[in-house]
């Protein structure tokens, strides 16, 4: 039975060691304790991180993956956890962005180019899962005219 109990103490020791991040540094911290913001290395020579910022509840509010040093990710987070909105980019510029409904839903999305320039559709949608807008764009610059349609999904103006 004593060596059951060693054994069993040491398994837990060598798990607690191996669950430690010693990659991750609190930068705040909320009244109660709790992480407000934190920072966590993937790789500390290459200057690959992630940021991430807490709501008091503990759950993520912002998102932010870094590599060699650049944000190339951010996420945003409503309080009750659904994802609220994603930013990609490239050489910091914005690559494409997109907004959620706190059901779920896409409630629009802006495409860019390398450049951060708008090129493609940009789609506005209601909470119901219509399209809503949408404007068509190349390098920056709209083309054509913009579509609106009513919460049924019936073109009221273009």
């Amino acid at each position: 039975m004593k060596i059951k109990y060693s054994f069993l103490s040491f398994l837990f020791i060598i798990l607690l060691n191996s669950c430690k991040d010693e990659h991750i540094m609190i930068i705040e911290k909320w009244e109660n304790g709790t992480a407000k913001k934190e920072k966590r290395w993937i790789n500390k020579e290459s200057n690959s991180f992630k940021e991430l910022t807490y709501y008091d509840n503990s759950r993520i509010k912002l998102e932010k993956d870094y590599n060699n040093g650049e944000l190339y990710l951010y996420k945003a987070y409503y309080e009750t956890g659904e994802i609220r909105a994603i930013v990609m980019y490239h050489n910091n510029n914005s690559i494409f962005g997109a907004e959620y409904y706190k059901n779920g839903q896409l409630m629009g999305s802006v495409p860019t180019n390398l450049n951060g320039e708008i090129n493609g559709t940009i789609t506005y949608y209601y909470e119901n899962g219509n399209l809503r807008g949408e404007q068509k764009y190349s390098n920056n610059k709209l083309i054509g005219n913009s579509k609106e349609y009513d919460l049924n999904g019936n073109l009221v103006s273009e």
